[in-house]
Order: structure tokens, then C-alpha cells, then sequence
């Protein structure tokens, strides 16, 4: 274990880079310690936290807010929490700003500390006393300095991240080593495949450094006045394009980098050779250098930018790698590099990659393998509606179910048999995304994967079950600013819940358990009702996602008939039967009512476009699971 020091004007941070999650318990008194994590975390490693109460929140950018802070709020107060508390953020870099944030304004300040779980985390969101959150789309515009106490780098806890999260760690220690240490970035670019692997000698150097270079800038310039604007190299351009295209903050951060080397060669301080050099090592860590998007969007981005000063902007320029300045620009002599963004070709993101699904299966003459991962699995109709609609499309394709019990090996075992795609469904489809290449921006911040795409052995999660209630919901109403009753708070609740609001709709969570509709409300930035408080709730559409009403208890219903009037649009999901008793009584009330068939039908529909790169024929998928359906 090493250890680094940062002094602060809050105090004092040490960052121990190898030590372990197991040993927290020496940096606090744990009978005084209320833990802040996400709920991956919490599901993961939460046996191996020490006994103590704890606050979990939800996945994904979009939690990062106000809203969220304020659930913490309620959270501690029900605690009891008071000046004496301790706050330990257990997660990534969202997980550790947050809880920064929260203990530099509760009760006028708290102590905190961190368990960084992430290598973008490690590296980077905990070091250094920044602690914010995001507003109305604006990364990190409300925050704080304010240093924690100690940092805990436990490298073991790497190896459950996705490789695309690994490498998303990995653009932060390239611009550490760009921008500070030339030895640094040529010892990536030739361990850049073992850092890949997390070779344990590899990662631990390359973390270590990472620390020590960030540790060392901000000693010397804690509150950003002057040189620790040299940490924001490739985050201009880069906050701009993920605020626009959803990417993750590292992807993004990649991209940035090496528009801001493409200026620094127009300015006339970078050779190009070097401009290449960078291009090379991101693309070896598996990190993107340029991506389709719409210029103009990121150019509004830029002019929000909170480093921008009137009509220039504080840009860090590479004169050589290792070596930086920051130059106040005019915001003109930085559009150069918008040339390295071009507009999509397509405005549909998963066209993007059904087209690079398709390219292999429709040539080959060996039936195309896919598979439904569940337990149990034998009730499924997934089955039935994929091999009818590619018996229908003359698709070569075979679609079948598999019980398993540990989903790590139906990964391994997915890429030995070349599966050109699965279906996920209970109770693997958080676990899955631990085990995938790259998860879709919306199914990250659902938190969950029920669809897999695999391409020559890269596997990437999707959540279409979103998608399939959105569409089904949209063939009857329009969901921009209407308020959406959703009932229940599980998996399918928090997919839909995340689609209505990309449809600009307004969620209200029904949950018999307050803790956990709580959670869902805040992760989706509204409000909360117990069932018994149903007749108060006022909404234009309702939703009903848990399992009240299905066979064989088809008497029952999640909400007394005297709550319907006839604007209400309701949908139930469940489909066995078709007509519930939700259904029957909305219908007698004069609502317009949406049956759960088609949000199944459509989120299949999504499934094997993206495998195939063909269009679903929709109808014959819905005759195959009615008929089954009897």
C-alpha cells in the first residue's frame, strides 16, 4: 500500500492507493459512520461494509441533482444524524461527489471520507476536495471545495467493473500523464494491452502516479485560480459532448482531449506527431477519438461552459506531451475544433448498432444462436415470438431458453458458443451488467440490461422494456408534460420510469414500501404516494408494473375503481390475463386503457431489429403470442 497527502484548506486528505474495503473500520469509528452508496454497490460488496446505517441511492448522471441531495437529506434526519456523524461514500465518482456535497452543507458541515470503487473514481472524482452536483443538464454547476478526509483506492474491487468502465478510468490517466509526465504516457503506450487486463503491477503504478500528479496540482492550487486548470485538458469540449450525446464522462473526456490537441496543433504549439501519439493510446484502451454528434448542439454547450469569462475561455493547450498551458481563448479560436465532430447519419442510436449486427448473420449460412437467461425461464414467450418472427423475415436464427442460475457463466459461455444475442430477465438483469463490454446510456441509468448484443465477442447491454412501453403508450397519447402514476417501484417500473421522462413526461411513484419508492421517485426526479394516499394523487396517465392482478389471482387490483375518471389513459403490463380486473374497471370508467401485450411485443420488436438489422415483423410477433396466449 502506498499513501499520498493532500493539504487542504478544509483539512487534510490521505489517499491510500492498495488498501482494502475490509479495513475501513481503521479509519472511523464505525458506531459513528452512516455509509452513502448505489445500489450496484450495496448489492456487490454491502456484506463486506462494516454494521452501520445506510443511504442508497440510484445509477447513472441523472441522479446526480439537487433532488437527490435532498433525499439524503430526509435520510440523516431520520437517522438522527448529527455534527458528530461521519459520511463515507462507498462507490464511483457520482457516489463520492455526491456524498462530498451532502457533508459540506448538512448541519453546516460534516466529516466524510471515501471508498472509491471505480478507476475513474480512484483517479480522479475523489482527489482533490471537488464536490458538486448537476443542474438543469449543467455537469457540476452547484458544488463546493471541501477536502475529505481520507481516500481508499481498493484495486481488487476494479475487477467486477465492465471494461468499458475500466476504460473510462483509463482517460483520466492519460490526460494526468499528457499533461504532466511524458515517462508516464510512453510507459502506457507500451503496457496500454496489460493495463487493459488490470495487471495488478500495471494498474497499481498507474494508479498511484495518476494520484500523485492530481495530489501535487492541487497542493499548489487547491481552489482553481491557476494551475489546476491544467486538470481540465480535454474537458471543455468534453463536458459539451456528454452533456449532448449521453456518453459516459471518460468516452466523452477521450473525445475532448483530442479536440483540444487539434487546437493546440492550430495555435502552432503541438506537432502533429504528437496529436497521433495521443490518438493512438486512447484508441489502444479501447476509448473513442471522434464521434458522431450534432456540432451545433455542442457549440450551445460550450457557450454555458462555467470556466468561460464573457466572450473568452480559460482552454488548456498540450505544447508537448507531458507539458501544458492554459491560455485564455476567444471562444472563435476554439471552434477549430467542432471539425472533429460530424452530424449522425442517423438519429437513432441502436440503428447505429443494428447495422453492425447484422453485417455477419445475414452471410452466414450456420443458424445465428440467441437465448433468453432466466430462473425461472420455462414461462417465457420470448421464444415463441422471436422464432415466428424469423421463420416470418427468412432470417436464419434459432431462439431458445436457458435456466441459469449464475449468470457469470452464461457470459463466458454466450462468447464460446458465438450467441449472436440474449434476452435477460429475472433475476439476472442487474448482475449482467457487471460482466459486459459496453451498457447502453439508457440502460445505465435504469440500472438495468434485458437485452445483449454480441459483436465478434463484445458484448453490449440494452433495457428495452423503456423503449417497448414508450412506444405502446405513444400509439394512444402524447406523454410531453403529462403526469404518469407508475405503480410499483421494481425493475420494470424504473425502466418505464426512465422512458417517460426521455418522452419529457412527469413521474409519480405508487409504492406500498415508502424506502424504496422514495429511492425511485428521487432517481427520477419526482414525487412519492403510498397506495392508501392513491385518491390524492392527480395524473393523466397510470401505470400498473407489479404483479396484482395476475394469473391466477385475477380478482385483484392495485387501485379501487372509484379512482378512474375518463381522461385517464391506464396500462397494465401484465399480459396473462390480457383484460385485468385494473383494466376491466378503467375501461367501465371511461378511460382509454393500454393491454400489457404490445409493450412486450415492442420491446421484442426493439430485440431483433438490433440482432438482425432487419424490421420486426410487428404483427406476426403479436399473432405468435396471442395464439400461445390462447
Amino acid at each position: 500500500m502506498k499513501t499520498i497527502q493532500i493539504k487542504g484548506s478544509t483539512g487534510d486528505t490521505v489517499i491510500s492507493v492498495g488498501e482494502s474495503l475490509d479495513n475501513l473500520h481503521r479509519y472511523v469509528a464505525v458506531e459513528n459512520i452512516i455509509v452513502i452508496t448505489d445500489t450496484r454497490i450495496a448489492e456487490i460488496y454491502g456484506k463486506r461494509f462494516p454494521p452501520c446505517k445506510m443511504i442508497t441511492i440510484g445509477m447513472g448522471e441523472s441522479i446526480k441533482t439537487l433532488k437527490t441531495v435532498e433525499n439524503i437529506y430526509r435520510q440523516l434526519l431520520a437517522f438522527g444524524a448529527d455534527r458528530s456523524t461521519f459520511l463515507v461514500g462507498i462507490g464511483g465518482g457520482i457516489v463520492c461527489d455526491i456524498t462530498g456535497f451532502v457533508a459540506s452543507t448538512f448541519m453546516r458541515g460534516l466529516r466524510f471520507g471515501y471508498v472509491a470503487t471505480t478507476l475513474l473514481s480512484q483517479v480522479d472524482a475523489s482527489v482533490g476536495g471537488k464536490n458538486g452536483v448537476n443542474f438543469q443538464g449543467y455537469k457540476n454547476i452547484v458544488g463546493v471545495f471541501n477536502q475529505p478526509e481520507f481516500v481508499i483506492c481498493d484495486l481488487s474491487l476494479l475487477r467486477t467493473l465492465p471494461d468499458r468502465e475500466i476504460s473510462c478510468g483509463f482517460a483520466e490517466i492519460v490526460k494526468h500523464g499528457a499533461i504532466a509526465d511524458a515517462e508516464m504516457f510512453a510507459y502506457m503506450e507500451v503496457n496500454a494491452a496489460r493495463a487493459l487486463s488490470l495487471d495488478l503491477s500495471i494498474i497499481e503504478k498507474l494508479v498511484y502516479e495518476s494520484v500523485r500528479i492530481k495530489a501535487a496540482v492541487v497542493n499548489r492550487d487547491e481552489f482553481e485560480k491557476g494551475e489546476r486548470r491544467k486538470l481540465n485538458f480535454g474537458h471543455t469540449f468534453g463536458h459539451a459532448v456528454e452533456k449532448t450525446t449521453g456518453i459516459s464522462h471518460g468516452e466523452a473526456v477521450s473525445v475532448g482531449m483530442v479536440i483540444a490537441a487539434a487546437v493546440s496543433e492550430a495555435k502552432g504549439l503541438l506537432k502533429n506527431a504528437d496529436t497521433k501519439r495521443l490518438q493512438r493510446l486512447l484508441q489502444d484502451l479501447a476509448l473513442p477519438t471522434r464521434i458522431e454528434v450534432d456540432a451545433g448542439r455542442v457549440w450551445d454547450a460550450l457557450q454555458k461552459d462555467k470556466k468561460r469569462e464573457g466572450d473568452t475561455i480559460h482552454f488548456v493547450l498540450l505544447e508537448q506531451l507531458g507539458r501544458t498551458v492554459v491560455q485564455r481563448l476567444s471562444m472563435e479560436d476554439i471552434r477549430v475544433g467542432l471539425q472533429y465532430l460530424t452530424s449522425p447519419t442517423d438519429g437513432n442510436r441502436s440503428r447505429t448498432h443494428v447495422s453492425k449486427g447484422a453485417n455477419k448473420s445475414l452471410q452466414s449460412e450456420t443458424p445465428a444462436f440467441f437465448g433468453v437467461f432466466g430462473d425461472p425461464v420455462s414461462h417465457s414467450l420470448s421464444p415463441v415470438m422471436h422464432n415466428r418472427a424469423f421463420a416470418f423475415s427468412g432470417y436464419n436464427g434459432v431462439y431458445l431458453p436457458f435456466r441459469i442460475k449464475t449468470i457469470a457463466e452464461a457470459v463466458s459461455a454466450m462468447k464460446t458458443l458465438n450467441m449472436r444475442g440474449a434476452s435477460v430477465t429475472l433475476p439476472h438483469k442487474i448482475r449482467i451488467m457487471a460482466h459486459l463490454n459496453h451498457v447502453d446510456a439508457l440502460a445505465e441509468k435504469i440500472g438495468a440490461v434485458n437485452t445483449i448484443l454480441n459483436q465478434d465477442g463484445v458484448l453490449t447491454g440494452y433495457n428495452s422494456d423503456a423503449m417497448g412501453a414508450v412506444t405502446a403508450l405513444k400509439e394512444r397519447i402524447s406523454l410531453k408534460n403529462k403526469r404518469v402514476a407508475i405503480i410499483g417501484a421494481g425493475g420494470a417500473a424504473r425502466a418505464i420510469g426512465f422512458g417517460i421522462l426521455e418522452s419529457q413526461g412527469k413521474v409519480i411513484v405508487v409504492n406500498r414500501t415508502a424506502k424504496t419508492g422514495e429511492r425511485l421517485a428521487a432517481d427520477l426526479g419526482g414525487d412519492f404516494s403510498l397506495p392508501v394516499e392513491i385518491q390524492r394523487v392527480e395524473c393523466d396517465v397510470l401505470i400498473n408494473t407489479t404483479p396484482v392482478g395476475m394469473f391466477p389471482d385475477v380478482d385483484a387490483t392495485p387501485v379501487p375503481g372509484a379512482f378512474f375518471n375518463e381522461h385517464m389513459t391506464v396500462m397494465d403490463i401484465i399480459y396473462a390475463p390480457l383484460q385485468t380486473r385494473l383494466l376491466k374497471e378503467a375501461t367501465a370508467a371511461g378511460c382509454a386503457t393500454i393491454q400489457g401485450l404490445p409493450m412486450f411485443i415492442y420491446q421484442g420488436a426493439f430485440q431483433f431489429e438490433l440482432w438482425t438489422g432487419m424490421r420486426a415483423p410487428v404483427e406476426e410477433m403479436r399473432a405468435a403470442v396471442s395464439e400461445a396466449l390462447g
